[in-house]
């Protein structure tokens, strides 16, 4: 889902949140439950993108959950994304 017109405050202390989470690693090889199922977390991080043509680097693209089934949880703030 995509969130518009949201206030900063509060969405950039959840990512810091989230990325001191991830910094400590809690939640690997939790269990997270939804709807009957069960979603044990696999890795956590801060994605990045390379360019594939000029080798260009953005990091901090987001914080991303990662299952051990594959599915995945991506966060991230505007102006992390592409438009158009």
């Amino acid at each position: 889902y995509d969130y518009e017109n949201c206030d900063a405050e509060p969405c950039n202390k959840m990512i810091a949140e989230l990325d001191s989470v991830m910094q400590s690693q809690t939640l690997i090889k939790k269990s997270l439950a939804s709807l009957n199922k069960s979603y044990v977390v696999s890795k956590m991080d801060n994605f990045e993108y390379i360019d594939p043509v000029d080798k260009s680097v953005a990091s901090k693209q987001g914080i991303r959950i990662l299952f051990d089934d594959g599915s995945r949880i991506v966060l991230r703030l505007s102006g992390t994304g592409s438009s158009g």
